[in-house]
């Protein structure tokens, strides 16, 4: 144990000098602190937005849809939304199995608040509970969700590259980045809005860097094991994209 108390030692100094340059910013500027206040609290919803533009772009009636099966035909389009469906219902899974590992961690590890373990020096800028600080929840559903996407256009790159060297279809795959665009976009605008949230949620007081750090390691392991589900889960979003289309949603 005495091996690696310098390294935790370390770890948690750096901890704290992070969250004192971050949360230390608050309190100078009102425009910044509505700003930080709206990304900590209300800045999370836009993340299934983001999620429910990509997979109406990948609707058969949508223009973008239109455009992909002109340019490389009804079947290609039909399994490339297919492969879209998948990977954005999987973030359900994905944000499922992040905050039951966000819920362990917490149970193992009870890590108090800023402003509880340090009321004075703490710029709390808004309400918030006393409880658990490690890890954030907040962070691990947000990165979650971009991780999805992120994973996303990365699996569709791979298989559009597969597809294209003729290991699938023995023909060209034409319009690789048009077709992962909307992936790629959606991940991009996603893994932004997630570091923005985990950076305002330190900056008002209710989180040390290394929460936020936990948070999107549970993401990405969260994420890890929903896509390695996915011939499990297939089965259960089958259904779900039938009812989708019948809604003219997919």
């Amino acid at each position: 144990m005495d091996v690696f108390q310098p390294l935790v030692s370390a770890e948690l100094r750096d901890n704290w000098r992070g969250f004192l340059d971050i949360n230390g910013l608050a309190g100078h500027s009102a425009t910044l602190d509505r700003v930080m206040v709206f990304g900590a609290n209300d800045l999370i919803f836009a993340l299934p937005l983001v999620l429910l533009l990509v997979w109406l772009l990948l609707a058969r009636w949508s223009p973008f849809s239109r455009w992909l099966a002109r340019r490389v035909g009804a079947g290609e389009a039909e399994r490339d939304r297919w492969l879209g469906q998948r990977a954005l219902l999987s973030a359900v899974v994905g944000v499922a199995l992040a905050l039951c590992l966000n819920i362990l961690l917490g149970a193992l590890i009870f890590e108090p608040r800023p402003f509880i373990s340090h009321p004075s020096v703490a710029h709390k800028l808004i309400a918030h509970a006393a409880d658990a600080s490690f890890p954030s929840d907040h962070e691990a559903v947000a990165m979650a969700i971009a991780l999805t996407l992120a994973i996303y256009a990365l699996w569709l790159w791979r298989h559009l590259r597969r597809e294209q060297a003729g290991e699938r279809s023995g023909k060209p795959a034409g319009g690789r980045l048009g077709r992962v665009a909307p992936a790629l976009v959606g991940a991009l605008l996603a893994l932004a809005i997630a570091v923005f949230i985990g950076f305002a949620r330190v900056f008002v007081g209710v989180h040390y860097p290394i929460d936020i750090v936990g948070g999107a390691c549970c993401a990405a392991v969260g994420d890890g094991l929903a896509f390695g589900l996915l011939p499990l889960t297939a089965r259960v979003f089958h259904p779900v994209v039938r009812v989708a289309s019948a809604l003219r949603l997919a």
